[in-house]
């Protein structure tokens, strides 16, 4: 493939090896807009030691691999000069200022000491972002003092927070050690706790199998003692069509009639399975609750309102609930906790509580579950309804009001939007090249008080750009954006990228 080779000869003779050997590695464009520029830098830098380039060509490499972007950037960061005036440190340098300037340490140390960990947030994960947020927060020597003592205040797990306090000294490569291990643990804990519950359901279908299998062995024919057992066998056998004793299914009278109570043939209704169970005293239910989908009342029409849903950390899985502010208490069926991985078992307490729905219909629950809840910075323990099954979890006014979750109030105003034009039509003033204007209430910007204003003197401007900036400097200004002012004391320079449709400015202080 001659291409190929021409392009190989290419990059050899560019790296200043010639034809004696081929390049190690590969070295991709700068994509200004997706690459970590120092990542990049830092891949480049080996990528020119690997292969022992001189210094000339390294500048030149590094101009030519910057890419169209990366080069026009350059380019007007080094005006009036020309790149290839400065040195490789010099070129480095200015691109990394203006791509990422240095952040504030005051702001990155706030935020390293705000970091604890989210509710779906592993230990590996927290402690990567820990370290990955003190770059630049300059502890220096303390550094693993800081990680460490921000690990442990910002872990969510409270029995691993007590087990590293317990500790005494302890270095942050220890903390994260002994919080996997017990992450890990709790892990394998609660599969095997849903294993055994799948076990015991199995064997108690299996046991009950082997009963009714051991009911229907049929009478054998070689043994006469085999016989005679069989036969005293049948007459204490139960038919399951009509309940009485002395015959099976097959020579029942009733097999063809239809059950009054659950309408299915086979059967009547003293021995039907699907009896309803009788509820005593329905006037007398501790509360009562509208489930509003528990006959999947919702039809498909123009007038068919989506329900509103919240996600919330419970036992630190994060669990999506129906929001319903006619339910007093917060609902869940079992399958849904299976499917969450919420530990229910020997859990559920027994409860007075009934649900009564729409029709007056009673549902009787299998408990009330205490669990831990989370929404944002609310943390709380509280209690919700386990069912047998049902519909989604349900968010009931309980939760709402404890974990400060807001409500939906007042009165809005719908109206359908059939096309494009309808939509440009009735909001003109969105779709207009008038920059809008916010006139509803007014804002401060509140500073420390011993915090000194900055000014910095004006940047020398390329003559070819002057004009240019001018006029952009008048149209911001007619837009309101930009507001004239004799004196200031904040200031700092402006810093024009000529693009291709238009000028623009990059660091303005307003």
């Amino acid at each position: 493939m001659p291409n190929e080779q021409d392009s190989s000869q290419v990059v050899t003779q560019a790296l200043g090896v010639g034809n004696s050997r081929f390049c190690i590695g590969q070295m991709s464009e700068l994509r200004l807009k997706d690459d970590d520029f120092n990542a990049w830098v830092e891949r480049f830098e080996l990528y020119v030691n690997l292969n022992e380039i001189n210094k000339h060509k390294k500048k030149l490499m590094f101009l030519t691999l910057l890419g169209n972007d990366g080069y026009s950037l350059v380019r007007d960061l080094c005006t009036p000069k020309k790149p290839l005036d400065l040195s490789y440190d010099d070129l480095k340098q200015s691109l990394s200022d203006y791509i990422n300037p240095k952040p504030n340490l005051i702001t990155e140390r706030y935020k390293f000491k705000e970091r604890k960990q989210a509710a779906d947030e592993t230990i590996i994960q927290f402690s990567t972002a820990l370290k990955k947020m003190s770059e630049f927060c300059e502890f220096a020597t303390s550094l693993n003092e800081s990680l460490r003592d921000q690990f442990i205040w910002g872990v969510k797990d409270n029995n691993i927070k007590k087990k590293l306090l317990s500790e005494g000294t302890i270095t942050f490569k220890k903390c994260v050690e002994l919080g996997l291990a017990m992450e890990s643990a709790s892990n394998d804990v609660t599969k095997l706790d849903q294993q055994h519950a799948v076990n015991y359901h199995k064997q108690l279908k299996s046991k009950k199998y082997q009963n009714n299998v051991g009911n229907r062995i049929p009478p054998t024919k070689d043994n006469g003692k085999a016989t005679t057992s069989n036969a005293n066998g049948k007459k204490d056998m139960v038919c399951y069509c009509c309940g009485t004793k002395g015959h099976t299914k097959p020579f029942c009278k009733y097999k063809s009639y239809s059950c009054s109570n659950c309408s299915k043939l086979g059967h009547l209704k003293k021995v039907c399975k699907a009896k309803v169970k009788k509820v005593n005293n329905l006037e007398q239910c501790d509360v009562d609750l509208n489930l509003d989908n528990l006959f999947n009342l919702e039809t498909v029409n123009v007038n068919y309102v989506q329900p509103y849903w919240v996600k919330l950390s419970v036992e630190d899985k994060i669990v999506e609930f129906q929001i319903d502010t006619g339910s007093s208490m917060t609902v869940i069926n079992v399958n849904d906790l299976k499917n969450y991985e919420i530990k229910y078992l020997n859990r559920v307490e027994q409860s007075n509580v009934r649900l009564k729905t729409y029709n007056n219909s009673v549902i009787v629950p299998l408990g009330v579950l205490k669990v831990r809840v989370q929404y944002k910075d609310v943390c709380k323990e509280l209690e919700m309804v386990v069912v047998k099954e049902g519909g989604p979890p349900i968010l009931g006014r309980e939760w709402l009001t404890k974990l400060s979750i807001p409500m939906f109030s007042g009165t809005y105003s719908l109206c359908k939007l059939t096309s494009y034009q309808n939509v440009v039509q009735t909001f003109p003033s969105v779709f207009n090249d008038i920059l809008g204007c916010y006139k509803h209430k007014m804002f401060d910007l509140i500073l420390k008080k011993d915090f000194k204003p900055v000014f910095l003197k004006p940047r020398v401007l390329p003559f070819a750009l002057k004009g240019k900036v001018s006029d952009e400097i008048d149209r911001l200004v007619n837009t309101n954006l930009l507001v004239p002012v004799e004196t200031s004391d904040w200031g700092t320079p402006i810093v024009p990228v000529n693009r291709k449709s238009r000028l623009s400015f990059f660091g303005i202080e307003i």
